[in-house]
């Protein structure tokens, strides 16, 4: 007795690659449009923190945008100084080389 297998079409298997990149790039755009809205609206609010230090509760913003244990949030003023907690990121060698970038 012989059996033949039978061929995989094309139309099989190709929808499936090309639909998990669409998704995953979608998944990408949606993450990275999260992430410019949530740093526009804490720009925001860091703006007016630096204009009026002593009218708001800087560690509280601070808190309020890392919200994961590994977020690490850093609000410095015109000159760099920075008005939240030190952290492991202001502690960093890179991190005066990156505000002068900015």
């Amino acid at each position: 007795m012989v059996t033949a297998a039978r061929p995989c079409s094309a139309s099989q298997a190709g929808p499936s690659v090309p639909l998990g990149l669409i998704y995953g790039r979608h998944e990408h755009d949606a993450l990275n449009a999260e992430l410019q809205r949530d740093a526009a609206s804490f720009a925001a609010l860091a703006n007016e923190v630096v204009e009026h230090p002593g009218d708001h509760d800087v560690a509280a913003l601070a808190q309020r945008f890392a919200t994961e244990p590994a977020e690490i949030v850093a609000i410095v003023d015109r000159s760099g100084n920075e008005l939240t907690q030190p952290s492991v990121l202001s502690t960093a060698p890179g991190f005066a080389a990156v505000l002068d970038a900015a």
